[in-house]
């Protein structure tokens, strides 16, 4: 049937459902034909599937008959099946463990499960049966949507016994498992109340008196309009330890607890909505319809697993990253001179850095001991620069990323492409400043190192092949420079989540005040001095391990591509440039033009791969930490390529007057034009 209807158009399939006599189980394959005439393809066609939409309503609209049909086997659908399980499970977060929910996706992956007859989450995958149904679903406009479902109408006949025991049993499935939920020790920890002043308790007994009165078909209006004034006070509980976590740090299990009860909350809401016939709240309806499809084409998705457990405690290191990476975004000029000037304190001791590793090809390690002791100096460098308040420009895009992302609100329907555009522009600017502070101060410093140990000490930090080798290892036609500048990226990204992730455990696992009442600690040292270490860890320790971890990062990747045989290994821009100069010292500048100059565009273009790898990569992750699904990147491009052809000097200099959204009326009028 399915085959035979694929050529069928909109009008006639309603013609189809409108000569309907009655509708039975087989009903079904109508709805499912009916989709496949709005389903875009392809599937990121948004457009087609709104027009398409738009046509149903209105044909719905002008046809009292065919709209009448049309309830009616949507009636049919909806009734002769179970919704207590759309309303209790799906869109709700998983009770299992993270292994076994991750093994349990792997499993049906082979091996599908058994759908459950009769369920409406059956009926859901039936008729939404494409995997990627979910990407237009979500993206056509919520507008679209409450209008057609509110020509449609979605009371329930609360006089069916078989409705009235499934809204009963899904009621008070939620109710318990947020009373439940609510008693955890984790949430406890936070949040202290009596049960008379309880509301996961109080909503509890709301809700059991509420389906007694519902089962003995009594009036039930007082209950229902007591619930959402004890549900709210429960939300408010829910922000204020919300609040209170980023004071105090938060785990896995904290935040995977927050979300179920937010979830079980926002059900309870939805489902309050079809007890009765008045004030439905279509707008709720739709955005449980979207997460429901979603949930139901992902709910086997391992990658969606993963990008969803990971983005729980992401959010908080993301929060961590976007408070300090709004200090790298300079707007002034005396922030962009205190900026180059910190650059220029970090290039400095980058320098030691590259001498000190010259000299390390001098020792006769082993492997092993050779990238343990290149990781030792390495990380003893970055955590110099940390110490001094210096800047290393490559651990700028993790930071700066999570400051752009969290200025686009998630709540908003409307993302200000031009504000957006300014930002990125002013982080450009920084990094630019950041690795013109950090190059100006290694290129011509390395070449006096290299000058010095020459003249006075007899001794060459490069010469012949070493040096030539130093030269073409930044080469992109001799090397592989540029994927090592994307290891590196990579690197950097991963340095900063782990910064983050011992920023937020300092605060949650209250090590600081554990340090203070250290009984071992507090006989060997004063109570002055314990302050002083304690408060020193709790400012630091993210900081520390961050900058320890990427020196190992960084030092142990040559190592590895060693012992395992693969290209792997690692080019930072700053290390590149200092190498690149004692390389050209060490052959007494005899290069050729070619050597020249494809090695020094390869260090520009190593800090680039670094730039764009960090910063792509601690971007995604804040959007994915903040539940925002950012689809307009064609449309900021736009503002982007506008702003840095009438303003260039922006993107490197301050401006002397600040750009506002206002300045971008003329690309706003020529887009609203086209």
């Amino acid at each position: 049937m399915r085959n035979k209807q694929k050529t069928l158009s909109l009008p006639n399939i309603l013609q189809s459902i409108k000569r309907q006599e009655s509708f039975d189980q087989n009903s079904i394959e109508l709805l499912i034909s009916l989709i496949k005439t709005i389903r875009p393809k392809p599937i990121y066609k948004t457009g087609f599937a709104e027009i398409q939409l738009r046509k149903l309503t209105q044909f719905l609209k002008n046809d009292a008959v065919l709209l009448s049909k049309f309830r009616e086997l949507f009636s049919s659908v909806f009734h002769q099946s179970d919704i207590t399980e759309v309303i209790t499970n799906s869109g709700i977060l998983e009770e299992n463990g993270f292994f076994s929910e991750l093994n349990r996706r792997f499993s049906h992956k082979f091996l599908p499960p058994l759908k459950q007859q009769g369920s409406f989450l059956s009926v859901i995958d039936t008729i939404f049966y494409s995997r990627k149904d979910y990407i237009w679903v979500q993206d056509v406009s919520n507008l679209i949507w409450e209008e057609l479902f509110e020509c449609i109408g979605f009371n329930l006949n609360m006089k069916d016994p078989k409705v009235r025991l499934q809204i009963s049993q899904a009621l008070s499935t939620i109710s318990f498992h947020i009373a439940s939920l609510s008693l955890e020790r984790i949430i406890r920890k936070y949040y202290k109340a009596s049960e008379a002043d309880d509301p996961f308790v109080l909503q509890s007994q709301t809700i059991q008196e509420l389906i007694r009165r519902i089962n003995r078909n009594e009036n039930f209006n007082e209950l229902k309009e007591l619930l959402p004034k004890l549900l709210y006070e429960c939300e408010q509980v829910l922000s204020s330890i919300r609040k209170l976590s980023i004071t105090r740090g938060t785990s896995v299990k904290l935040t995977h607890t927050l979300l179920q009860l937010s979830q079980y909350i926002n059900r309870i809401y939805l489902t309050l909505t079809f007890l009765g016939d008045e004030n439905i709240d279509y707008k709720r309806i739709t955005n449980q319809f979207k997460l429901i499809i979603e949930n139901e084409n992902t709910k086997n998705s391992i990658k969606d697993y993963l990008r969803g457990s990971i983005g729980f405690l992401a959010y908080r290191i993301a929060e961590h990253e976007r408070n300090t990476g709004e200090h790298y975004i300079t707007t002034t000029s005396e922030e962009y001179k205190a900026m180059l000037k910190s650059a220029m304190k970090g290039g400095f001791i980058i320098s030691f850095i590259v001498v000190i590793k010259s000299l390390f090809h001098y020792v006769k390690f082993a492997p092993f001991w050779q990238g343990f002791a290149y990781s030792i100096n390495y990380a003893t460098g970055f955590l110099l620069i940390h110490s001094t308040g210096s800047t290393l420009a490559t651990k700028q895009p993790a930071m700066t990323a999570s400051a752009i992302a969290s200025s686009i609100d998630r709540k908003d329907k409307h993302v200000d492409m031009a504000r957006l555009a300014i930002l990125i522009s002013r982080v450009i600017r920084s990094q630019t400043a950041s690795f013109i502070g950090n190059l100006i101060i290694v290129f011509p410093l390395a070449l006096l190192f290299a000058l010095i140990f020459d003249k006075l000490f007899g001794f060459s930090l490069a010469h012949g092949e070493v040096a030539q080798s130093m030269i073409d290892a930044q080469n992109p036609l001799k090397s592989l420079c540029l994927l090592y500048a994307c290891f590196t990226g990579f690197f950097l990204f991963l340095s900063g989540i782990i910064s983050g992730y011992f920023d937020n455990l300092v605060l949650y696992e209250k090590i600081p005040q554990r340090i203070k009442l250290h009984p071992f600690l507090k006989r060997i040292l004063s109570p002055n001095k314990l302050d002083k270490v304690a408060n020193y860890i709790q400012n630091n320790l993210g900081a520390f391990m961050g900058n320890l971890t990427l020196g190992f990062f960084l030092g142990m990747a040559s190592f590895v591509g060693y012992i395992f045989g693969i290209p792997f290994d690692i080019r930072h821009i700053t290390i590149s440039t200092g190498y690149y100069a004692i390389g050209l010292y060490g052959l007494n500048f005899h290069v050729s033009f070619s050597d020249f100059f494809f090695s020094g565009l390869g260090v520009l273009l190593i800090g680039f791969f670094n730039f764009l790898i960090s910063f792509s990569l601690a971007f995604m992750v804040a959007l994915a930490s903040r539940k925002i699904k950012f689809n307009r990147y064609r449309s900021l491009g736009k503002y982007i390529y506008w702003l840095f052809k009438k303003y260039p000097r922006d993107f490197i200099f301050p401006p002397k007057k600040t750009r506002v959204a206002s300045d971008f009326l003329p690309l706003e009028k020529k887009e609203a034009k086209q």
